[in-house]
């Protein structure tokens, strides 16, 4: 049960995802956001075109998890999905995080869009961390 329920989850997660990158892609082109970007750690400027793409890249990554939890049957793969769950969980954290505080990647509906990246990546930290430590119990 609980790998459909990580499968949904990652199929939701990964649309989101998709959506949000390709909008903040598209923004990173208009002339109003020219200068625009976040500050990594480093000092780095990020624009908001990148940002959008490693979104999109992850929201990728994270539908065909999603997919794939749907057809794992080993303890090996459920083990494997959880752990990628996991990572893709605390990534949207932070993704989410960002976008709800404006720290980074301003775009209009970021508050909403972080409000949700931040419920389905604790969400998806959750499943994650349950079919790592028990998954003779899915």
């Amino acid at each position: 049960m609980r790998v459909n329920y990580s499968g949904v989850l990652g199929v939701i997660g990964g649309l989101l995802d998709l959506a949000v990158g390709f909008t903040l892609a598209q923004s990173g082109f208009a002339p109003s956001a020219m200068g625009t970007g976040m500050m990594t750690g480093a000092g780095i400027l990020m624009s908001d075109f990148w940002a959008g793409v490693f979104i999109a890249i992850l929201g990728v990554a994270v539908l065909v998890t999603g997919f794939l939890a749907f057809r794992a049957t080993s303890m090996s793969q459920i083990r494997t999905i959880g752990g990628l769950m996991l990572v893709y969980g605390v990534l949207m954290l932070v993704i989410g995080f960002t976008m709800f505080y404006g720290l980074g990647m301003p775009m209009q509906g970021s508050f909403l869009s972080g409000s949700l990246m931040l419920g389905i990546g604790v969400l998806m930290i959750i499943s994650g961390s349950n079919m790592v430590r028990s998954p003779e119990m899915v």
